[in-house]
């Protein structure tokens, strides 16, 4: 809805950065109805410059998307965002295994809908709905899944300084590239702890981010899933090619060494 009302609503991409900022503080925070945070801290996760941030912050409240004030001494200044009115209609078992199910986000009088926040630190593991390796029906849980969502996260607010959206389909695929990252792995031998994990999965992200400008473009989970096979074989192939060039001294970039997934 945000990039909705910017159709209508021009303003520059420091106010677009400031206001997914305050939007990723506002998550932590729990959605209380006001938080504070330092302007600081607002510069390093948008990377625009406190004069730029300030003319945002005006900008943004003239719109009527903020409210905010500032505090007396070094006190940081307050924050309370206008939301716009979210439904969630999507209530199906599937959607309610990777968000925590809360409704009880911020909202204010003129709203009729809420806004459902995810927790990251209380991801559902227990219903996952891809079956088990054997073939039973079995439901089977993903090792690390609240890590491994951590992993996404990290890399994407990385690239595009702004959290990923999450539901049960981006769920399903990413438990869909684990699980086929976790067969390579056996494979090869290794054996799926912690940092194996968690390894394969950067590593894999770090491969589709570099594999072609159309995926990072489209650099979502459902898409990463479809592109698993294309993404790893060209793990392999550069492999191949490197090692190639070792056995005749063109490496192009001496001592290189690529990580194995």
């Amino acid at each position: 809805m945000f990039y909705d009302w910017l159709e209508t609503n021009q303003v520059p991409k420091s106010a677009i950065a400031l206001w997914h900022s305050l939007m990723h503080i506002a998550n932590k925070a729990g959605w209380e109805e006001s938080f504070t945070v330092a302007i600081s801290i607002i510069e390093s996760k948008t990377g625009f410059k406190r004069s730029e941030l300030y003319e945002a912050r005006n900008l943004l409240t003239q719109k009527g998307r903020l409210n905010w004030k500032q505090r007396g001494g070094n006190l940081c200044a307050e924050y309370e965002l206008i939301f716009f009115c979210v439904r969630n209609t999507d209530t199906s078992a599937e959607a309610k295994a990777y968000t925590n199910g809360n409704t009880n986000g911020y909202t204010k009088p003129t709203q009729t809908g809420t806004i459902n926040k995810l927790d990251k630190t209380k991801l559902n593991t227990s219903k996952s709905h891809l079956p088990p390796e054997g073939g039973t029906s079995e439901k089977k849980e993903i090792d690390y899944w609240k890590l491994l969502c951590k992993c996404w996260f990290d890399f994407y607010e990385k690239q595009f300084s702004a959290p990923p959206s999450f539901d049960a389909t981006k769920g399903k695929a990413l438990k869909s590239i684990v699980t086929r990252l976790k067969k390579l792995s056996a494979a090869k031998g290794r054996e799926w702890t912690e940092e194996q994990a968690l390894k394969s999965l950067a590593y894999f992200f770090k491969k589709a981010w570099e594999h072609d400008t159309w995926l990072q473009i489209n650099f979502e989970l459902p898409v990463l899933s479809q592109k698993f096979d294309s993404i790893t074989n060209s793990n392999k192939n550069d492999t191949t090619n490197r090692g190639t060039a070792a056995r005749t001294g063109n490496t192009g970039q001496p001592g290189s060494r690529l990580q194995p997934l």
